[in-house]
């Protein structure tokens, strides 16, 4: 089960294979997880799943602060990225209920897929989990050439992931 507090300091993470593997977005659009959701973007991305009832709320909830302080902030190069775990349950519309759940605007992208390629891009991130329930309270920070890269808690305080986001190389 996830733990709540789960604590996972802040570390550079080794870079990671971005693969351009095709996902569908909260629209129900086919999107390229490189070269149409992360290209040219510093991104800001953690797993969830929609029937989750214990860390993907807070998850969800600190993601919409993020949100709002990277708007004030003019960031209009960062993108939150939240892949579902569950791919099987979670369809685009169940993505954007719960998305508006959390007054998720155009820069959070949610997405589903294939089993399969949900799979190959959450192991290329190094971020799977075989059961959902496993998945952890652990966000990645990046830029799209895979080269400036963080790890640290999801539930760390919003103005933190903002200032590790923006602190990224970026495009």
């Amino acid at each position: 089960m996830h733990e709540m507090t789960a604590s996972i300091d802040e570390e550079r993470a080794a870079p990671p294979r971005i693969p351009d593997t095709e996902l569908i977005d909260q629209r129900g659009q086919s999107v390229r997880f490189y070269s149409d959701v992360m290209k040219g973007h510093i991104v800001v991305i953690n797993t969830i799943f929609t029937t989750c009832t214990t860390i993907c709320p807070p998850m969800g909830a600190n993601y919409a602060k993020l949100q709002k302080i990277l708007r004030t902030q003019g960031a209009t190069n960062v993108k939150l990225i939240s892949i579902s775990v569950d791919p099987l349950v979670d369809t685009p519309e169940r993505l954007t209920k719960w998305a508006g759940n959390f007054g998720a605007g155009p820069e959070w992208t949610l997405l589903t897929g294939t089993r399969s390629n949900v799979q190959t891009v959450l192991k290329a991130l190094r971020v799977f989990a075989a059961d959902k329930n496993e998945h952890t309270s652990m966000v990645l920070i990046g830029d799209d050439t895979g080269t400036n890269w963080v790890r640290t808690n999801a539930l760390a305080s919003p103005a933190r992931l903002a200032e590790l986001a923006l602190s990224r190389k970026g495009p």
